[in-house]
């Protein structure tokens, strides 16, 4: 998975997708799920709190640490909305106003600074969240995070990418963006 440093995925593979039971081709066309919404631990890799220190190091070691993919139930309205968002104009302020909460929450990951933390969203914060209680699928995998930092152009702008090398994804057979998903036969593997 490669991501931008808010967390927002720019490429997944199409096996790592379908293992996941997430539509590939949707996933690139929205441009809009954060990683995090699918790995809540991974909020402290993106968000840094000062005083406790970055939990999210561990997963910076060689060989990464073990993470929790959870699919929350819903997850297909935050893919399509921020696909629709650009196609019918729609502002910026009826995302972070979505009564969707993981729409809302999708949202404000991606607009977190470096450094701040957003203290309103936390993995306990989604874990309560009934999205998460009946999710569509979860699944644990070792991730080992690799920061790339390069300027561009004549004034060196600086971007920031973070890969996430995943490991150890069980298969799954349907896409949970597929009309014929069955979510009820979905629960954990």
């Amino acid at each position: 998975i490669l991501t931008d440093g808010k967390g927002l995925i720019d490429t997944i593979s199409k096996n790592l997708a379908g293992k996941l039971g997430l539509n590939c081709k949707r996933l690139s066309e929205s441009s809009g799920l954060n990683v995090q919404l699918i790995a809540p631990e991974l909020i402290y890799c993106y968000q840094i709190d000062a005083k406790k220190g970055n939990k999210g190091q561990k997963f910076k070691a060689a060989g990464g640490e073990e993470l929790t993919f959870i699919i929350p139930k819903g997850i297909k309205k935050v893919i399509v909305e921020k696909s629709n968002l650009g196609k019918k104009g729609k502002s910026e302020k009826l995302l972070s106003e979505s009564p969707n909460k993981l729409v809302h929450y999708n949202h404000q990951l991606g607009r977190n600074k470096t450094g701040k933390k957003n203290n309103e969203i936390t993995p306990q914060t989604l874990y309560q969240m009934e999205e998460y209680k009946n999710h569509l699928y979860k699944t644990k995998v070792k991730c080992e995070i690799q920061d790339l930092r390069f300027g561009l152009g004549k004034n060196k702008q600086m971007v920031q990418l973070r890969v996430l090398k995943i490991a150890g994804v069980k298969f799954r057979k349907e896409s949970i963006l597929t009309p014929n998903f069955d979510a009820t036969a979905s629960r954990d593997p």
